[in-house]
């Protein structure tokens, strides 16, 4: 047995438990045993433990985001090898990131170079999943090509709203590394430098300015390089939703997905082919959709090893007291607001 941290019952609450520690034998011929050294915490987190909300057995263990290395592998593993750093994403019910240990499928399981710590890439998997998902599915995002083959592809014009956000960040990495090149971004002024110097941005807008300045130069830029139809929108209140409608206006077939937060009002939805993603829900699209597989084993991995993704904030670990101590003060620093920061919690 081991002990684990998450949500009791559906009352809510946080709280330590025994879990069963998987072992060497009885992994599935694809799968790997990893010992978890970071865990990222999120929202979702703290949302989940306050409700008891979206989950449906108990004790649930919560956290959304890995690093460690690995200590076995199934008989039919061959890309993993013991001793691998790793990181991931907790989204099957067995897969929880607040333990010591758990058995991964290796398809949700990607390298971690050796030139970046475990406690920083326990910051990527979760905002990066939510982000990969929202851009490539066919059914649950905005359906760009993966990867991008024509030069007709790698140009078309994509819109993040929100760029200076986690998954924000996370996306113009992603679809930078992949080589998209003419990526448009709206974005809070001091993030403006670094969001430029990304592979592939082109244009970045300053959130602060009027609504109808930022529809007029975002059409105007746009349309230099093709016809914007392609959004993806991480934050977004409803004068943000008045923007983006304004500059989809007129553009038949045009979609948003949209996650963190509501979409626009009733009013307007029929105005975009709207996709809804919730980053709580990240892990039931990976596993529907035909692109889960790949996201992970194939393009995490590969954007990692070309350094394309990198942390997108600085990781705060929390470190002291035990496990259940750790978690809960990284619920509360989450609680408190501090966007400049990933919030990670060690796990041994």
């Amino acid at each position: 047995m081991q002990t684990a941290v998450g949500t009791p019952s559906k009352a809510g609450g946080f709280a330590s438990f025994s879990t069963t520690k998987p072992t060497a034998p009885s992994l599935a011929a694809t799968e790997v045993l990893v010992r978890i050294r970071y865990s990222g915490a999120n929202h979702i987190d703290a949302f989940m433990a306050a409700t008891g909300s979206y989950l449906e057995t108990f004790p649930h263990v919560l956290g959304k985001a890995w690093a460690g290395k690995v200590v076995a592998v199934g008989v039919a593993v061959t890309r993993l090898q013991v001793g691998d750093k790793v990181t991931g994403a907790g989204y099957l019910p067995t897969m929880g990131s607040f333990q010591e240990y758990i058995a991964a499928p290796e398809v949700y399981v990607a390298k971690v170079p050796e030139r970046l710590s475990l406690s920083d890439a326990a910051t990527i998997p979760h905002t990066y999943a939510a982000s990969f998902v929202s851009l490539f599915s066919q059914e649950y995002g905005i359906g760009l090509p993966l990867p991008p083959t024509t030069l007709e592809e790698k140009s078309q014009p994509i819109l993040v709203w929100g760029g200076s956000s986690s998954t924000g960040i996370a996306a113009l990495q992603t679809l930078g590394g992949l080589g998209f090149t003419s990526l448009f971004t709206v974005a809070g002024a001091a993030s403006h430098d670094k969001l430029s110097k990304l592979p592939g941005v082109k244009v970045v807008y300053d959130r602060s300015l009027p609504g109808d300045q930022l529809v007029a130069d975002i059409r105007k830029d746009t349309e230099k390089v093709g016809n914007l139809k392609k959004v993806y929108a991480t934050m977004v209140d409803e004068a943000g939703w008045d923007s983006i409608l304004g500059i989809l206006e007129g553009k038949p077939q045009s979609i948003v997905s949209f996650i963190m937060g509501s979409g626009p009002n009733d009013g307007k939805k029929a105005l975009v082919e709207g996709r809804i993603l919730f980053r709580r829900s990240v892990g039931m699209y990976l596993l529907k959709d035909p692109i889960g597989t790949g996201v992970f084993s194939e393009h995490l991995e590969s954007l990692l090893a070309t350094n394309a993704v990198t942390p997108s904030k600085p990781a705060n670990v929390f470190a002291d007291g035990d496990l259940l101590e750790r978690v809960q003060s990284a619920m509360k620093r989450l609680q408190e607001g501090h966007a400049g920061e990933s919030v990670v919690v060690e796990i041994v």
